[in-house]
């Protein structure tokens, strides 16, 4: 078995990699990527602090609630357990729409990939909690 041939192709597989991240990393730094992380760190730590202060009266609402069918509790359970996530989208959607106004489309270009990540989450979460059959659930999860 020749060992030094397969050691030098890892080595190549090793140093693309990490010219890649190289180059994935310096794309991130350009002035309005950072500007757009920056803006999604701002945006979860608002929904972080919104969802801390609003979860406690949304659960207290919900124990009012008598008479609600079972899916209907499960689903207001679920919207309330993603509510960080639902208040980080009605946020970042409307700063995209305003950011497509004012600058070039590209200058937004991170937000959109992770406004549509999250909104796909949610939909995700919320649709396979309405499944009742566990094996169907995992099948659609």
């Amino acid at each position: 078995m020749n060992t030094g041939a397969s050691g030098d192709t890892a080595l190549e597989i090793v140093l693309g990699l990490v010219a890649r991240m190289e180059l994935f990393v310096n794309g991130l730094m350009r002035p309005w990527n950072a500007y757009q992380i920056g803006i999604l760190l701002a945006l979860v730590l608002l929904a972080h602090l919104a969802a801390r202060l609003l979860t406690p009266r949304v659960s207290d609402w919900l124990r009012q609630q008598e008479g609600w069918p079972k899916w209907r509790m499960r689903l207001a359970v679920t919207l309330r357990n993603r509510l960080r996530l639902i208040l980080f989208l009605a946020m970042i959607w409307p700063l995209v729409w305003i950011m497509r106004e004012v600058t070039w489309p590209s200058r937004s270009y991170l937000l959109v990939v992770f406004g549509k990540l999250a909104l796909a989450w949610l939909v995700i979460a919320v649709l396979t909690r309405l499944i009742s059959n566990g094996f169907l659930r995992g099948m659609v999860r």
